[in-house]
């Protein structure tokens, strides 16, 4: 009769699914990834050997399960989450993610998740595919590691563990810029040890590298804030960087107060001296920059010319003090041509 199909045609019609539905799982089920299909209630519908495999449990037990029954809490609302976003948008998503094996080891997974239709074309879930990724997400965690370190060794000064001037060229500028959009005050505390070629002619340099170490020492000590910094600039000269709401002029001359007692009352190990030890001091000039100051590119070239100004007015008044050079607008008589010479 005609519109109607064939037995004959209709058996071979079902062989031919069957045999595509076996071609398919054939596949899915020798892939080494895990492969899975959830309905719109976020139950299993599907399951290759390698999702039951890492479960511990056959797809007959699985099916109808959601991720609530699977995992952890927190992993089921954020997979919860993610297969909601997809079939609401219909975009794919592609991410690499924490998650938990069923004897609670964490491993990294490369996880892929689509929109899944009907033959109509109408939504009836998601389905993924993911893949163990540890081995390669610790091996970038290792080189992140690594490279953090190169730089770190690169902006910082092997003797005293202060920052260096590849750090105030490269890396300052970018820290400073994040100032800027918060209120508070830059202060430069520069300092250099009095006599210091006397140390090492007399002592040796094995003493001055003491005395080095000795003031960065006593500077880390002071610091109590993570944007607070400490640079080596050259030689025995340091610069400390206060920043913050509180960082005011007065806050950075009890600060550079502090230094010079500290470092002046330091027993410092050298060989050559009587007593094995000697005795060290301080000239320090302070200068400061409100956050308006800071919008200014040339704010910290400004600002350390500004404090190795004070600096100099330290040595011509005699060493071993603080001074400030007060607010950006204030003068301080240059230093004279005989006390440009450091001492």
């Amino acid at each position: 009769m005609a519109g109607k199909t064939p037995p004959r045609s209709r058996s071979n019609h079902a062989e031919a699914l069957r045999d595509s539905e076996a071609l398919y799982r054939s596949l899915v089920d020798h892939l080494p990834q895990n492969i899975f299909r959830k309905d719109l209630k976020h139950r299993l519908t599907f399951a290759n050997k390698r999702y039951c495999s890492m479960l511990g449990q056959p797809l007959e037990s699985l099916i109808g399960k959601t991720d609530s029954d699977l995992f952890p809490p927190h992993l089921a609302r954020k997979y919860i989450k993610d297969d909601l976003r997809v079939m609401k948008t219909g975009a794919i998503l592609e991410a690499e993610e924490a998650h938990v094996l069923p004897d609670g080891k964490g491993i990294h997974v490369q996880v892929v998740k689509t929109p899944l239709y009907n033959a109509s074309g109408r939504l009836i879930g998601v389905q993924g595919i993911f893949w163990d990724v540890t081995e390669r997400h610790e091996m970038q965690q290792r080189l992140q590691q690594m490279n953090d370190e190169l730089l770190e060794t690169s902006i910082t000064d092997a003797l005293t563990g202060a920052y260096n001037r590849l750090y105030l060229s490269r890396e300052l500028p970018v820290v400073i810029s994040g100032f800027s959009r918060a209120p508070g005050i830059l202060s430069a505390v520069m300092f250099d040890i009095d006599d210091f070629k006397k140390v090492n002619d007399t002592y040796g340099h094995d003493a001055g590298d003491q005395a080095l170490r000795c003031c960065a020492r006593s500077v880390k000590g002071l610091l109590r804030r993570k944007s607070d910094l400490l640079l080596r600039l050259g030689g025995d000269e340091f610069v400390a960087l206060l920043y913050g709401n509180e960082a005011s002029e007065k806050f950075s001359l009890a600060f550079a107060r502090q230094l010079l007692g500290t470092v002046r009352s330091a027993d410092i190990p050298a060989e050559r001296a009587r007593g094995g030890k000697i005795r060290i001091t301080l000239s320090i000039g302070v200068a400061s920059l409100t956050a308006d100051d800071l919008r200014d590119p040339d704010c910290i070239e400004d600002l350390l010319k500004r404090a190795d100004r004070a600096l100099y007015v330290a040595k011509e008044r005699g060493k071993n003090r603080v001074v400030s050079l007060g607010p950006k607008t204030a003068t301080v008589p240059a230093a004279t041509p005989k006390t440009r010479k450091r001492a």
